[in-house]
């Protein structure tokens, strides 16, 4: 399997951002990941939950609308599946509210 570096350092790096308070620089790392293009497909899981934290940083910052089609292309990644259901139900909840 092809494993680019590059993508889990900027998934470690986005997390990290996260955890420091810095939301416009995590914003960054995790946008960078949501528009790779061949390598979504050998990191599949950390390009589905990139948008699950772009949802978050959205809301941080007060953009309402990009949260929402971020938590919106999450959701639809993973639908029902098993993979991060508690993340999967907190994203259909902040859609389900106005």
């Amino acid at each position: 399997r092809y494993r680019n570096d590059n993508i889990e350092a900027y998934i470690n790096l986005g997390e990290a951002y996260l955890a420091a308070g810095r939301p416009q620089d995590a914003l960054k790392a995790f946008q960078y990941v949501t528009e790779l293009n061949y390598e979504r497909w050998a990191w599949p899981i950390e390009y589905v939950q990139s948008f699950y934290f772009l949802g978050q940083l959205h809301e941080q910052l007060g953009d309402r609308a990009r949260a929402r089609d971020a938590y919106r292309r999450f959701v639809g990644y993973w639908k029902d599946g098993d993979f991060a259901r508690e993340r999967v139900a907190i994203a259909r909840k902040k859609l389900a509210s106005p």
